[in-house]
């Protein structure tokens, strides 16, 4: 299928938004600007359904007064840190200096808003006067299946694109995915790392358990080669999903972990996400696993639905690898900041609470995100989820020091231009190297960034999950 065609359907699929939707909206989810970046982040995981598709009005992603809603505290701090880089951008004087920086930010609460994100950016998709020109980059989604999906329909609009969490090795294809940076480390980096924790702690029997585990995979032809090259012997190989996603029966879960016990291996990767580990988990408990090492990915490592499941504390240890995670010292200030001040209040007074209704015909409000719950903000603020909001943070910074040396900026000022090529930018974005928070911003051949992974230990006070324990892992050597 060709991605013209996809384009012409998913356009009719989705029908337009709107003469209303083309309004600068007094939000968090837009600022005006000379350059503009488009950003996908799931900052609910719920929408209401409002504003149908046939009225040219998109979902309200966020709750009402009388509905809770349901903030996804990682997309929420994603999305935050994008929204502070860009005010510090536009505070500086030294790097876009007489440019100013706008964003247009979606709340991907539903598949479909993806698709409105990307179509609008094609020929005849946003109305307002030049928007499409300035447009130099996407950054977004944070799923390995739409960041596929919408990575041909951005190419063939050309549209730079970062993904702040795609890691799927297919992703260092270039032929396929020509203008895709990615802020993470590519699945090999996860599965090299994983296998030199196990060295370290002196394990050479292993059992493996995931998602597409056949041979003919990829990642697994990296686990065995690599594990070889170790010392790791992989003694058992059991398939938790397709490489689609399919989950396997509970029949088929039950008879795979009964195989691991015979195995005799007390050290068990499992490879896949949190919705499948879950599964996988329940299996464990039921028949009352107990004693054993699980290794985790980073895709569910920090999961507080598998570390908080009733019982789980007896299946043993588990530790597993994140990406670096660092800390922005300016990240709650700002975030508090965001929730002192009401966009739909112009008299200048405090902040009180009232229908806003009328904000349906902006591209997106969110109603709850200048007044969350008490209970909520502790949930996002006293996590630790917030410290690999770098990741979309740093995204932004690339693409400014990018356009930096593109415009020839200097204390002056930055050099006019009309149009921004894609071309001219991913070569210039392809070669920035410079340090952020202490830490080196560099892109390897493969177009995706290595900065180091956190070893996680899990632990728990009388059934309940504490804050995991964290420790630096020696690095791995990356890929040239």
């Amino acid at each position: 299928m060709s991605v013209a065609w996809v384009v012409a359907a998913a356009a009719l699929l989705l029908g337009t938004t709107g003469k209303g939707a083309h309004r600068t909206c007094p939000s968090l989810f837009h600022l005006p600007g000379d350059l503009m970046i488009e950003g996908l982040f799931p900052v609910h995981s719920n929408s209401t359904g409002q504003g149908g598709h046939s009225e040219g009005l998109l979902p309200i992603c966020s709750g009402s007064f009388t509905t809770p809603s349901r903030l996804n505290p990682w997309g929420y701090t994603q999305f935050q840190a994008m929204r502070l880089a860009v005010e510090e951008i536009n505070s500086s004087p030294h790097l876009l200096p007489n440019v100013t920086l706008g964003y247009h930010i979606w709340d991907t609460c539903e598949e479909d808003l993806y698709f409105q994100a990307v179509l609008q950016l094609g020929p005849g998709g946003d109305a307002r006067a030049g928007y499409t020109r300035r447009v130099v980059a996407v950054v977004g989604p944070d799923t390995t299946k739409m960041t596929r999906l919408l990575s041909r329909i951005l190419t063939f609009y050309q549209f730079l694109q970062i993904s702040y969490n795609a890691k799927d090795q297919a992703f260092t294809d270039k032929k396929q995915f020509p203008l895709l940076f990615r802020m993470v480390p590519n699945e090999n980096h996860e599965i090299r790392g994983l296998l030199s924790l196990i060295k370290e702690l002196g394990w050479k029997w292993v059992s493996a358990v995931g998602r597409g585990t056949r041979a003919s995979q990829p990642p697994v032809q990296t686990l065995i080669a690599e594990a070889g090259a170790q010392g790791i012997c992989i003694s058992y190989q059991g398939l938790l999903a397709s490489r689609d996603g399919v989950l396997v029966s509970r029949s088929h879960l039950k008879k795979m972990i009964e195989n691991m016990a015979r195995a005799k291996t007390n050290v068990t990767l499992v490879l896949t996400g949190e919705d499948i580990a879950k599964r996988f988990f329940q299996v464990v408990l039921e028949l009352r696993i107990t004693g054993k090492v699980w290794i985790a990915p980073e895709s569910w490592v920090l999961s507080e639905g598998i570390s908080s499941m009733p019982g789980i504390e007896t299946i043993g240890t588990v530790i597993g690898l994140t990406i670096k995670p660092v800390i922005l010292p300016q990240f709650l200030p700002f975030v508090k900041k965001t929730l002192h001040c009401d966009p739909w209040n112009t008299s200048g007074g405090p902040f009180r609470p009232k229908d806003r209704t009328s904000a349906g015909s902006c591209y997106q409000h969110c109603m709850d995100c200048h007044s969350l719950s008490p209970e909520i903000l502790d949930d996002v603020l006293n996590s630790r989820i917030w410290h690999w909001s770098f990741y979309s943070y740093a995204a932004i910074y690339a693409v400014a020091q990018a356009l930096h040396q593109l415009l020839g900026c200097d204390r002056q000022g930055c050099l006019p231009k009309e149009v921004i090529k894609p071309g001219q930018l991913y070569e210039i974005l392809a070669q920035v190297d410079f340090s952020l928070q202490n830490n080196t911003i560099k892109f390897s051949k493969q177009t995706d960034l290595f900065l180091g992974y956190n070893v996680i230990t899990w632990s728990w006070t009388n059934g309940t999950p504490t804050p995991p324990n964290h420790r630096q892992l020696r690095r791995p050597e990356p890929e040239h």
